[in-house]
């Protein structure tokens, strides 16, 4: 950590960063460097005094929560270095751990006892409060839709006979995808939430949540360029929609995925697909740009894992060979046939390296023997 060492030029920058990287070891409350000058050079004497060593750590008034569930989750143990650093992630640590359990007006106050050889007995007192309950949500802007079905879209829910109204920020976060989610399935493509705010008002939660719902958009034409492999009326076919329906934006991407489905069972491993969403009025148009790239041939397939079973035992249950084109759903009945020999542990997989310019692979399938006694 000093960057002090006997017969080196001394420097005001040197000296400063030895200080700060002591510092940085979290052990020390206080450093400094003094020079006593002499014929030959400087003398450096670094002087630090260390933060209190906890020898005792306990706990007073946590009655909803235990303490050894509390002290497995802090990073505070006896024998640590009692530092702020360490006080402000340990009360952060308590904060969460209570927050989990829906009570979110927790105080923490650390109650430290002087002892001999620079250490402490650390107590935490806890006043923990009431539980938080969630009073209300109120959506803003939604005009189209109303905030009854919004409601019933999310997890978040106010207090009431039935429900904790617990409010959890993880949930509330996937609540917020859910409800973006449900406006696109809608034709609502250009729907957001603008901001949302939690408020903490006598003791209860008010949710505001601020949208912006955009215009209801209905399925018009899909234009496609750039396809060799298949026809354009073959991809259209993947698109399930009729003239005039609800431009469902989840929909739509899953069809996306068949279209890239079918390029990959056929050996375009390589192939990419770029799509705008063009609007007309209330309708959007598709334009879909495929680059096919290369089709990946498969030159060699390497069997790895096996300690006890012999290779050409796995061979003949490969329904995919050197030479023949990539297709996944070979590579797949391939691993389910070697599964279902009873010799292989369940997490067998497929791996590929490209090797050549012209995009062809080495097909790699990997398993793991079965313990002894245990196949049928």
């Amino acid at each position: 950590m000093s960057l002090l060492e006997v017969g080196d030029n001394y420097t005001n920058d040197n000296i400063s960063q030895t200080i700060k990287n002591l510092y940085q070891l979290g052990v020390f409350e206080d450093v400094s460097i003094t020079l006593d000058e002499i014929d030959q050079g400087v003398i450096a004497h670094i002087k630090v005094k260390e933060f209190p060593i906890i020898k005792k750590l306990s706990f007073k008034d946590n009655d909803k929560i235990g303490t050894n569930k509390i002290t497995e989750s802090l990073t505070l143990k006896p024998g640590s270095y009692w530092s702020p650093f360490l006080e402000s992630e340990t009360r952060n640590q308590i904060l969460e751990i209570y927050k989990e359990k829906g009570y979110h007006t927790v105080k923490i106050e650390f109650i430290s006892n002087e002892l001999k050889n620079g250490e402490i007995d650390l107590t935490i007192k806890i006043d923990e409060g009431k539980k938080v309950r969630i009073e209300k949500i109120t959506f803003h802007g939604n005009k189209e839709i109303s905030s009854k079905k919004l409601q019933k879209k999310i997890k978040t829910k106010p207090n009431s006979l039935f429900r904790s109204g617990k409010f959890d920020a993880e949930t509330f976060e996937e609540d917020k995808i859910k409800i973006i989610n449900f406006y696109n399935k809608e034709g609502y493509v250009d729907a957001q939430i603008f901001s949302t705010d939690v408020k903490l008002v006598n003791g209860s939660f008010l949710i505001d949540i601020y949208l912006f719902e955009g215009k209801q958009y209905l399925f018009g034409d899909v234009i496609i360029d750039g396809n060799t492999r298949f026809t354009e009326e073959v991809l259209k076919a993947q698109f399930k929609f009729n003239d005039g329906d609800l431009f469902d934006l989840q929909k739509f991407n899953q069809q996306i995925n068949n279209v890239a489905s079918m390029y990959h069972e056929d050996g375009y491993i390589y192939a990419s697909f770029d799509h705008e969403l063009n609007k007309d009025g209330d309708k959007i148009n598709v334009a879909l740009h495929i680059n096919e790239n290369t089709r990946a041939k498969v030159r060699k397939i390497h069997i790895k894992g096996n300690r006890k079973t012999k290779e050409k035992i796995i061979r003949r249950q490969l329904v995919i060979a050197p030479g023949d084109y990539f297709q996944q759903s070979k590579v797949q009945r391939s691993l389910s046939n070697i599964y279902n020999m009873g010799f292989f542990e369940a997490d067998l997989y497929p791996d590929y390296k490209n090797i050549n310019q012209k995009g062809d692979i080495d097909l790699i399938i990997h398993v793991n023997d079965k313990i002894s006694g245990s196949a049928n």
